[in-house]
């Protein structure tokens, strides 16, 4: 008899992960925003023309996954892949970026990375990046939980611990981590990049950004739906 209580949990782990995964459909967009133009575009996941008249469409065939590289302002060169939930796992997300300015003019090139219709919600957040800071520029990072499950919304009282800034030319790294002031699902989740030349010189910087719930995630309830079918077998095998 026991067996099969074993086995009726293992199905009902295995099957919350199947929903867990279903739930991380989640819809994401890139947004680009150069300063010193006022010029802001974005893509939306598997479109092949953005929205503000940057070139370029995305570059992943997978759902869940988006890869442009295009120019904007004075911003020679901005090429970002985001990654969501859906390829990653409940409330995780990957930003990697790179973006050279050229020209005397200073500016600011934010990358901004959102998924909205996020489930589970969860009780907290880390943050972690890493990478290159171009001379004459600085780089920032943070990311925020929008309760109103708006499209790149970034509440103050959502922000995910602390904005990371690395102004140091050459290698980087950082981390951080807070509630997001809670979240309720559905929720929006948004990383927020900042690139900010000097103007003196053609720079580059570049980086891999994440945001994660430092929960237990899909991968341990299939651990467990799997211990639990072992269990039910060893059972079922000793009771014959």
């Amino acid at each position: 008899m026991k067996s099969w209580i074993f086995g009726l949990v293992a199905l009902f782990v295995l099957g919350s992960v199947v929903g867990v995964q279903s739930a991380n459909a989640d819809p994401i967009l890139l947004r680009l925003s150069d300063s010193a133009s006022g010029i802001s575009c974005t893509l939306t996941d598997g479109a092949a023309v953005a929205i503000g008249g940057c070139s370029g469409s995305d570059g992943i065939a997978l759902v869940g996954g988006i890869s442009w590289s295009t120019s904007i302002g004075s911003w020679a060169v901005t090429t970002d892949t985001g990654l969501g939930s859906t390829l990653l796992g409940p409330a995780s997300m990957d930003l990697s970026f790179l973006g050279m300015h050229v020209g005397p003019t200073p500016s600011t090139l934010t990358i901004e990375f959102t998924q909205t219709f996020t489930s589970p919600a969860f009780s907290g957040y880390k943050l972690g990046i890493g990478g290159t800071v171009g001379a004459g520029e600085i780089v920032t990072y943070g990311a925020f939980v929008d309760n109103s499950n708006t499209a790149f919304g970034k509440p103050a009282s959502g922000q995910i611990g602390s904005t990371l800034v690395f102004s140091t030319p050459g290698a980087y790294s950082g981390s951080t981590s807070g509630s997001g002031g809670g979240a309720n699902s559905p929720y929006s989740l948004t990383q927020v990049v900042t690139i900010t030349s000097n103007g003196l010189a053609t720079s580059a910087s570049s980086g891999d950004a994440t945001v994660d719930a430092p929960e237990p995630n899909s991968l341990v309830l299939l651990g467990m739906g799997l211990a639990g079918i072992a269990g039910a077998l060893r059972l079922r095998s000793k009771s014959k």
